[in-house]
């Protein structure tokens, strides 16, 4: 079996607020257990505030899980352990994050070269150029300063930026939000035939639905912390088995609006039970005593104790 790029078992993270006095602790993720293999993109989608972006920050080392493991190609990661440089990248909702206004293209592209400290700046120069024309824009686009760009051409020189290292594992936090849905197309097409070529592992995370089942090979749907769903791609296409990936759809199947609108907001989290028994149309006696887990139902993994009726509903 392959190796996967990236293996988090019964991952936890929370968080400590407040003064020594009277500290709080937000469970921000919830023994989490998931995998990315070489070439696979993982689709994670959640309301804002379920924890994907922790999740995100989990996989590229960035914090120390409270409990479990996160491994990159077998090896464990974390602040302490850090992956080979290089290896891992991210992209960001707004390009102007990543783009100082005051640097040229080349100069914002080459710094991660620049900080692996491998190359002569003619050799740099020659990979920026290299960069931008693998995500489709002209090479003189490196003389460029980010306000001489639009949105789409803005992000595909933070992909640039993101794969010049050749890294082996990408995060897209949000990456095409921020973008005309025209654009956003060109961006999911970009990213889809990046990977074919290069066989990097992805998650892309997003609130977006519709575009993270587009350019993702299995995905994975996430609330207050906790996986509700996993499964392929083409089930989201289909009838997903769990109320919350329902819910999520309703804007796309508007068939679905009645029976699977959600209550509250996202900070109604049941302590006891499922918990988005507080939220959730389908909720019965069982959902507010028992928490379900995740468990298998046809290609995917779903935790609901009506999976069964929801994916017939």
């Amino acid at each position: 079996m392959t190796t996967p790029i990236i293996d988090a078992r019964d991952v936890a993270v929370d968080y400590t607020s407040g003064p020594p006095w009277d500290q709080r602790v937000t469970n921000a993720i919830k023994t989490v257990t998931i995998s990315i293999a070489p070439g696979e993109t993982l689709g994670l989608i959640g309301e804002s505030g379920s924890g994907k972006t922790t999740l995100g920050r989990l996989f590229l080392g960035l914090l120390a899980p409270s409990a479990g493991s996160v491994q990159f190609d077998g090896e464990p990661i974390g602040p302490r352990r850090k992956p080979p440089r290089g290896q891992l990248s991210i992209v960001l909702q707004q390009p102007e994050w990543a783009l100082n206004p005051r640097l040229r293209v080349a100069t914002s592209v080459a710094e991660p070269l620049s900080i692996l400290g491998r190359m002569s700046a003619a050799e740099r120069l020659a990979e920026v150029r290299r960069s931008l024309e693998l995500v489709g824009l002209d090479a003189s686009f490196a003389a460029r300063y980010p306000h001489e760009l639009s949105g789409g051409q803005r992000q595909r020189v933070s992909i640039a930026r993101a794969l010049i290292t050749e890294p082996r594992f990408i995060v897209f936090d949000e990456a095409v939000s921020a973008l005309d849905v025209s654009v956003q197309t060109q961006v999911l097409n970009l990213i889809k035939d990046l990977q074919s070529e290069h066989n990097f592992a992805a998650l892309f995370i997003s609130h977006d639905l519709a575009a993270t089942r587009y350019v993702s090979h299995r995905m994975a749907v996430m609330y207050a912390g906790e996986l509700m769903e996993v499964g392929p791609a083409d089930l989201f296409y289909a009838k997903p088995q769990h109320p919350y990936s329902r819910a999520l759809s309703v804007s796309i199947s508007l068939k679905d609006a009645d029976v699977f609108k959600l209550k509250g907001t996202v900070a109604d989290v049941s302590p006891v039970g499922c918990p988005l028994n507080l939220r959730c149309p389908w909720s019965i006696d069982r959902c507010r005593a028992d928490k379900p887990v995740l468990r298998g139902l046809g290609e995917g993994l779903t935790a609901c104790h009506r999976a069964e009726e929801v994916a017939a509903a």
